[in-house]
């Protein structure tokens, strides 16, 4: 990978990103292209096995249930997990 793009660091946008667009093909597999459609079969997905979480779950008004991110301080230029 590293040659192709100069870094072994993934994107940070990148995990969330390919999940999303999984959510989407899934839901459009039931739903097809009608928007209003998309939008209720979000509120019902149980998306598991994605690669930013390992379930992804919208609630009734289509916030994620749940949210993996990590919190880090920096401190003398070095940003560090907070343990909580």
């Amino acid at each position: 990978m590293m040659q192709k793009v100069g870094s072994d660091e993934i994107d940070a946008c990148t995990p969330p990103a390919y999940d999303g667009l999984k959510i989407i093909a899934q839901v459009m597999q039931k739903a097809g292209v009608d928007s209003l459609a998309i939008k209720e079969g979000l509120y019902g997905i149980n998306y598991t096995g994605g690669v930013s979480s390992d379930n992804i779950e919208f609630d009734q008004n289509g916030d994620l249930k749940m949210v993996n991110y990590t919190v880090k301080k920096i401190h003398n230029s070095v940003a560090s997990p907070i343990i909580q």
